[in-house]
């Protein structure tokens, strides 16, 4: 027990580097688009063309973002103190969708492919959410350069088993550069692969799941992630 509990501190003291080092990784996205959203409220503003409503809506939306990043530092904070189990059964279409939705208004290029209406997993919300977002956010970073960029998403069911996956159309990539994306904190900018994905494998290992790439046809990267689905007898037994 006692080594045990240490081999637990470890793995926590090292996801609490992760989630550190990807900190201001995270949080960036929504300061830029707070930022933003203040500048046009300033310039309309300043030419007198402010109307109440588009005060409401961008107020709405700069709270959006500020909720996005409580969540973040509360994920942070949660690490750093004795875990509590957040898991839920959730439908991971649901945030797939969620996500897609945000990411589909700022870029209208990604396209979102879903062949089963629910998948349902044990899992926490934010960190599921968490998962998507870097996945989506390093896709599109990868197709910056590409004539016709296009980003496939798909969600189904395989053996007991949801997966989710992420097809870009970026650069063809070499065999060292696969490689190189398979070992754990492997940052690529120019295939579009940050710091998230430290902590998109520690989320879902933690959930008995996998993460593997592979190369795409005829060019670009797939993601494939697998989770345990809830199992009926488990639905039935709740």
């Amino acid at each position: 027990m006692e080594t045990s509990e240490k081999m637990h501190t470890l793995q926590k003291v090292w996801a609490i580097g992760q989630l550190s080092s990807t900190f201001a990784h995270e949080v960036r996205q929504p300061l830029t688009t707070l930022q933003l959203l203040s500048r046009g409220l300033i310039r309309l503003k300043e030419r007198d063309a402010l109307t109440s409503e588009t005060l409401a809506t961008t107020l709405d939306n700069m709270n959006v973002q500020i909720q996005r990043m409580n969540q973040i530092v509360e994920r942070v904070r949660d690490y750093a103190r004795t875990p509590i189990s957040r898991r839920v059964p959730l439908d991971l279409n649901v945030i797939v969708q969620k996500v897609i939705k945000v990411f589909s208004q700022t870029y209208p290029r990604v396209q979102f492919e879903l062949q089963d209406n629910t998948c349902k997993v044990n899992g926490d919300p934010v960190e599921v959410d968490l998962v998507v977002r870097n996945l989506l956010r390093n896709a599109v970073e990868a197709t910056k350069e590409v004539q016709a960029p296009t980003i496939f998403v798909r969600l189904t069911k395989k053996e007991e088993r949801a997966i989710l996956v992420i097809e870009d159309n970026g650069p063809k990539l070499t065999e060292v550069q696969m490689r190189e994306i398979g070992r754990p904190l492997k940052t690529s900018k120019q295939q579009g692969l940050g710091l998230g994905l430290g902590i998109v494998r520690t989320i879902i290992e933690s959930y008995t799941g996998s993460v593997s790439f592979s190369p795409n046809e005829p060019s670009g990267l797939r993601v494939t992630i697998s989770l345990p689905l809830i199992s009926r007898k488990s639905e039935t037994a709740k």
